[in-house]
């Protein structure tokens, strides 16, 4: 090989050279270089802590109890509540089964008691568990919350108060109502801060007696409560100007709202002249009446025995009677835990009073 052709071969050796190290300066100007990565055309926010997380979801409210609520609940109002049920449900004693069972009787029941209806299979799981009032506030807020894979097609009930209105008028459907909730009950589901709520007066009956030396606790009803012996409570009793006193509160109440008070009530009484007694007596031509007057009802054995003793219901009896049945009678089948409020005592004393076709006079009776 001659050193003319040598020299060819180098020279194109370095040309291809250049060539492959120009490509590439010209690909590195056109594609971008290698350096530190640019920000990006469209950022994402992202939360601050934990950037793998989803934002947290509101805690819902629980569902608000219902036992505060019952004894101030109107069951006439939860009455014309089950209206749009009629379709489904018979409420009547007896009643028959529809798509729905017959509610008759239903607070407290096992969930699946009627052995001729086909409950669900999420109702059957339940089958020996009560109704409680707060398993129906549940089931009547949200069906298939409550029993998921219910037949129920109902959406269920937002308002507390319906549902408190509704059960009121469930329970009002029995020959021997379920209790209302005693104030540890509600304290249980209120945590304490609604325990006081008031039950409505319901059961026994109205009549009440002449003042014996024992029912002096009648008297007043603040001195009753802080005296705390009986020698002072038959001082209270003794008293005349705090008898007074009560029947000045009763002539200044309102007997209409005395009658708003009182639908609570209408669960276990009647109140209209010739009215049917129910799990309580009618409670018509009341005041100054003998405690156990009517005939036709089975009173608890300590209102018949204030009945042989003569007693009479005096505003002063109807007065500690409602502030609290279970201490002016003890053993009796009230389940009110009375009434705290005074203007609403002499309301509903006024109210009383006024169902009769002759009032008994506004002064102290004996």
């Amino acid at each position: 090989m001659s050193s003319l052709e040598i020299n060819k071969i180098a020279a194109a050796v370095l040309t291809a050279g250049l060539v492959v190290m120009t490509s590439g300066f010209i690909a590195d100007l056109l594609v971008g270089g290698h350096g530190e990565a640019e920000e990006d055309a469209y950022p994402i926010q992202l939360a601050e802590g934990d950037a793998g997380s989803a934002p947290m979801a509101e805690e819902e409210p629980g569902l608000e109890p219902v036992l505060p609520l019952l004894a101030s609940a109107d069951p006439a109002a939860g009455e014309s509540l089950t209206r749009a049920c009629a379709a489904c449900h018979s409420f009547d004693q007896g009643g028959a089964q529809k798509v729905g069972p017959n509610l008759w009787d239903i607070v407290n029941a096992p969930h699946a008691h009627i052995a001729e209806f086909a409950y669900s299979d999420a109702l059957m799981a339940m089958a020996d568990e009560p109704w409680t009032y707060e398993d129906l506030n549940a089931f009547l807020a949200s069906p298939r919350d409550y029993a998921p894979g219910t037949k129920m097609s109902y959406a269920g009930m937002r308002s507390v108060e319906d549902r408190a209105n509704l059960i009121a008028y469930l329970r009002s459907l029995s020959e021997d109502p379920a209790p209302l909730p005693t104030a540890e009950e509600i304290e249980a589901v209120t945590g304490g801060g609604e325990a006081d709520a008031e039950a409505a007066p319901a059961e026994e009956d109205a009549s009440e007696a002449a003042p014996t030396e024992e029912q002096a606790s009648e008297a007043t009803s603040d001195e009753a409560e802080t005296s705390g012996t009986a020698g002072e409570t038959q001082e209270a009793a003794a008293d005349a100007g705090t008898a007074g006193a009560i029947v000045e509160r009763i002539a200044a109440a309102d007997p209409a709202a005395g009658q708003r008070a009182v639908r609570a009530c209408a669960a276990c009484h009647t109140f209209d002249e010739g009215g049917a007694n129910r799990v309580g007596p009618n409670l018509w031509n009341t005041v100054g009446a003998s405690v156990a007057h009517l005939d036709d009802f089975n009173y608890s054995n300590v209102f018949q025995e204030k009945h042989e003793a003569g007693e009479i219901w005096t505003y002063e009896a109807l007065w500690e009677f409602l502030k609290n049945p279970r201490e002016w009678a003890p053993g009796n089948r009230m389940t009110y835990a009375g009434v705290r409020d005074e203007d609403d005592k002499a309301a509903i004393i006024a109210y009383l009073r006024s169902l009769s076709s002759e009032p008994a006079p506004l002064e102290p009776l004996q």
